[in-house]
């Protein structure tokens, strides 16, 4: 039975030998074959992207729509320096919605000839600041002694382009 077992095993062991040089072409064939695979990839994709380039360059009004449609889109999540990206400029559309709810239930409830200066402005100004909208040149126009005699819808109504907003 051991005598079985060793011939067994030399066999083996010979066959291996014979096909070790097999097995080595075949593994060598699969890397070259892989690699051949991602270079086809690669060439595909500079093909595709190079045809998608031609014929943007061949259709100019197409890339002009194309860009501005990308404008529009990026402009709708754009936050100016000196504004912060809470409240109704907020990357969470739901928390932005209740925010832009927020801010004009207060100041509907804020009297148009409020001034600047008065207890009710200031109050509105803090909440406005803190809840709602952070904005460097809004706060400023609210802190300047200049404007304490301005009502707070000309403050608001100032910054309304700049802000791409329309205060209510």
């Amino acid at each position: 039975m051991e005598h079985y077992r060793k011939s067994w095993k030399d066999q083996l062991d010979a066959v291996r030998g014979q096909m070790g040089s097999t097995l080595t072409e075949n593994a060598q064939k699969q890397t070259d074959e892989l690699e051949i695979d991602q270079l086809v990839e690669e060439v595909t994709q500079e093909v595709d992207l190079q045809e998608r380039v031609q014929a943007l360059i061949e259709d100019p009004v197409k890339l002009a729509n194309d860009y501005l449609r990308l404008k529009s889109r990026v402009s709708q999540f754009e936050v100016t320096e000196g504004t912060m990206a809470f409240g109704i400029f907020d990357r969470n559309p739901r928390t932005a919605g209740n925010a832009k709810k927020g801010m004009a239930a207060l100041i509907k409830k804020t009297p148009r000839n409020t001034k600047v200066g008065s207890n009710a402005g200031q109050k509105f100004a803090q909440d406005l600041e803190m809840k709602y909208l952070s904005d460097d040149e809004l706060a400023d126009d609210f802190m300047r002694p200049e404007n304490k005699n301005k009502s707070v819808s000309d403050i608001l109504k100032k910054h309304e382009k700049r802000l791409n907003l329309r205060f209510v």
